[in-house]
């Protein structure tokens, strides 16, 4: 969960001063950062909630309800991950990553960042973030609570 809420920040400060900034330079670093921000937790986030953190869900008591709460809502991410994972990926390693030495294909690059479509992308990812809270939610109140708690000691 600290992991998506540090994620939400970042992506709050960067949105808005995106939205705020009037310097067209200083607009396309905000929207690069972004990009950036956008395509790392589409490599990150199906890590941190991948084996480990499913079979930790399903030794609590309604497991399974979590995980399938859970899943429901990664599901969502898989799908931007499919429309939007090259645009993103050209963005960071031609640009933000500096992985083309090339200046010309960076600055084309740079000019080719949609203000639109990064509205649209970033309208659904700040949805996933919202959403995974409130699927996290139920699963820490239980993690939370005191005879799971003292389940999972007398396990061990």
């Amino acid at each position: 969960m600290c992991f998506l809420l540090l994620m939400h920040y970042d992506f709050a400060v960067l949105s808005f001063n995106h939205a705020a900034e009037v310097d067209d330079g200083k607009k396309n670093l905000y929207a690069r950062q972004l990009c950036i921000l956008i395509h790392e937790a589409l490599e990150d986030i199906p890590a941190v909630f991948g084996g480990d953190f499913r079979k930790d869900i399903l030794s609590m008591p309604n497991g399974v309800t979590h995980l399938s709460l859970i899943s429901g809502v990664l599901k969502t991410l898989s799908g931007l991950r499919k429309m939007d994972q090259a645009s993103l990926s050209d963005i960071r390693n031609f640009v933000a990553a500096h992985r083309d030495h090339d200046a010309l294909r960076q600055l084309e690059v740079m000019r080719r960042i949609d203000t639109r479509w990064l509205l649209a992308l970033s309208t659904v990812f700040v949805e996933f973030l919202g959403n995974m809270a409130k699927a996290l939610i139920p699963l820490l109140t239980e993690m939370g609570n005191p005879r799971v708690v003292i389940g999972h000691l007398l396990k061990k």
